[in-house]
């Protein structure tokens, strides 16, 4: 009679704390800013990082494969391995997705990445973070960064603006580490003085260039063969398109920025 009063009692102390476990467990998984977030704003956007990484697929290529194929072939076969590795290991996490916004109408959107076997999920509520937490296929869920650029000079005034890129950007006067790898400093300390452009003029043909841009507004040799834009008309140097946002604009639009260093 004992045993009968005892074991049971056990058992459901054993399972209150395996349940208490796997929830720890569980929540574990879930960064410490992407909790605070949601508590604060009750959605979010996340990035699912799957247990099971990219590391083994890649190692196991390299084993098997060696260097006895072409980069173009190696390259297909890399690709193929780690959509079907993805395609395997999210199977889970998008059946989830995909069934919660079914029965729910939920706003969530998901992109799948196969280069780092992660998925990209907008709109993601409590029930669904904590569902997506207590996945074994599932290693971690962090909130996606959002990085502020410093705001760029657009006036027609420049001394205050120059003072300030003076001051809060004051180690580009510092030889950058880019500059090191390729021993620019060698070319400039060179016999004769050395050769650091002086004097020459560059031009450049491409989709534009941000004409207000702390290093180069004040090196443009002007409008007067400094410029030609023959798709816009523009006046003055611009790009629209962001530089290589389409690679057919391009091709198709060219422009010539001339600098004067």
């Amino acid at each position: 009679m004992l045993l009968d009063v005892v074991f049971p009692a056990f058992a459901r102390f054993v399972l209150i704390v395996t349940t208490i476990t796997q929830a720890n467990g569980a929540k574990s998984k879930i960064t410490r800013s992407l909790s605070k977030s949601i508590a604060l704003n009750s959605k979010a956007n996340v990035l699912v990082t799957m247990q099971e990484g990219t590391s083994s697929v890649l190692q196991n290529l390299a084993i098997s494969n060696g260097s006895s194929i072409n980069h173009v072939d190696r390259a297909e076969i890399v690709r193929d391995a780690l959509m079907s590795h993805a395609s395997s290991s999210q199977s889970p996490v998008l059946s989830l997705l995909e069934k919660t916004i079914q029965n729910t109408n939920s706003p969530m959107k998901f992109k799948s990445f196969w280069i780092t076997n992660q998925i990209y999920i907008q709109n993601v509520d409590v029930a669904t973070l904590d569902s997506l937490a207590s996945l074994g296929s599932v290693v971690e869920i962090s909130e996606e960064e959002t990085t502020h650029i410093r705001s760029f000079y657009t006036g027609e005034s420049q001394d205050q603006e120059d003072s300030n890129f003076t001051n809060d950007m004051g180690h580009l006067n510092a030889v950058q580490w880019g500059l090191r790898q390729m021993r620019v400093p060698e070319v400039w300390s060179l016999p004769n003085g050395g050769f650091d452009g002086t004097g020459l003029i560059i031009g450049n043909i491409d989709t534009g260039v941000r004409g207000t841009h702390e290093l180069l507004r004040r090196k443009w040799i002007g409008p007067s063969g400094g410029w030609y834009d023959p798709y816009r008309k523009s006046r003055r140097p611009s790009d629209v398109y962001n530089h290589g946002k389409d690679a057919r604009t391009t091709c198709i639009v060219c422009r010539f920025m001339f600098l004067k260093f």
